[in-house]
């Protein structure tokens, strides 16, 4: 017998198609690389790549997510992003066209030691102001040239990333991508990649300057959420906006049961601590969601909750299996369904309450939690 699920997602396949052709339009002279990582950003692995078929790339995190992509699509090419290797790594993906980044000096090592049936076409990173992985601007061309004559390498292409792009008034990403566009003379690249999804949606494709092809590596953006600091998919355009970000559909929806609900006095104490008392007689829901399927646990009481048409408030403490709102004397009764975020209760409303970002909440998606393909055209 199935059992109904307490928690489930819905993934919108078509809003994710929706989105890509946005960026493609945004970057018409880029090759598109789609970032489904963490699992598809928690949307799920299988679905999103099925539905971002027409990217010319996907990026996984590394070689794991990688093989288990290439499950799901035996063709498209994979990079990964921040795979540490060994030589027996290698072989494990030889013939697999899996691109790995390049960022320390024991991975030279490991492909310089490693034979394999097929060459690999890797990316070489620099670290322009990030200040993570990657090499520094002035080895980069001797590392280039010595990468370029083993027998394990096919084609070598320059990779940054960019770290304050969501910020448009940063002048950072100017100078990183000046960085970048300084090495384009010093080794003949295959490919050139630094714009993540904030890059794209600010309008920094024109602003390269090299011949090399480039690559964007869009990841959030294509689920429909805006990686930008100064506003929201649902704030509308700003002045400067290459795109209207409203246009973006947001894929995921996060839904629960109701599985109580009960009259209260004014003064009863909600939750872990009693840290929300009633101010006056009322009706509480119980929903069938907690911090162990993904809700944050700091969201705090007042954190918006839509069940049917009416947008409740969260009272008291997340707990590890339920959340309680107040529904007042709203017609909400035993079984309805509750929205904790999606298109009409963005997950950036949430996010920014719980003083966290839409990135940490999607990913955090606990494993119980069922997903629901809704769209496949």
């Amino acid at each position: 017998m199935q059992v109904a699920p307490r928690a489930w997602l819905e993934i919108n396949s078509a809003a994710l198609k929706h989105n890509l052709k946005l960026i493609k339009n945004l970057a018409p002279n880029s090759k598109l690389m789609a970032v489904i990582k963490a699992n598809g950003y928690g949307h799920g692995l299988a679905v999103s790549a099925q539905a971002l078929a027409g990217a010319d790339e996907f990026a996984t995190t590394d070689f794991s997510e990688a093989q288990a992509l290439r499950r799901i699509d035996s063709i498209t090419p994979i990079t990964t992003l921040s795979a540490d290797f060994s030589e027996a790594d290698l072989s494990g993906i030889d013939g697999q066209n899996i691109r790995p980044v390049i960022f320390n000096r024991a991975q030279i090592q490991a492909l310089e030691s490693t034979q394999l049936r097929c060459p690999l076409n890797v990316w070489l990173k620099v670290d322009t102001g990030m200040g993570r992985l990657g090499f520094a601007t002035d080895e980069i061309g001797a590392i280039a040239k010595q990468l370029s004559r083993f027998d394990s390498v096919a084609s070598i292409s320059l990779m940054t990333h960019l770290a304050n792009a969501d910020d448009r008034k940063n002048p950072r990403s100017s100078s990183q991508l000046a960085s970048l566009s300084g090495l384009s003379s010093v080794f003949n690249w295959h490919e050139i990649s630094a714009l993540n999804s904030a890059g794209i949606c600010t309008g920094l494709e024109s602003n390269l300057g090299t011949s090399a092809q480039s690559v964007v590596r869009p990841g959030l953006v294509l689920y429909g959420i805006s990686p930008l600091l100064s506003c929201t998919s649902k704030e509308g355009q700003l002045a400067d906006e290459p795109f209207n970000l409203s246009e973006l559909q947001q894929v995921m929806t996060f839904k629960a049961r109701v599985i109580s609900v009960k009259a209260v006095k004014a003064g009863t104490q909600v939750g872990y601590g009693g840290s929300y008392i009633a101010g006056k007689d009322t009706k509480l829901a119980s929903i069938s969601c907690g911090y162990a399927d993904g809700y944050p646990r700091h969201a705090p009481s007042g954190t918006p909750v839509l069940i049917g048409d009416h947008v409740v408030p969260l009272v008291g403490r997340v707990s590890m299996d339920l959340i309680t709102v107040d529904v007042q004397n709203l017609p909400i009764i035993h079984d309805h369904v509750a929205t904790l975020w999606g298109p009409q209760n963005p997950v950036e409303v949430i996010a920014k309450m719980s003083e966290t970002i839409p990135y940490e909440l999607l990913v955090g998606i606990g494993a119980r939690v069922q997903r629901k393909l809704v769209s496949s055209t």
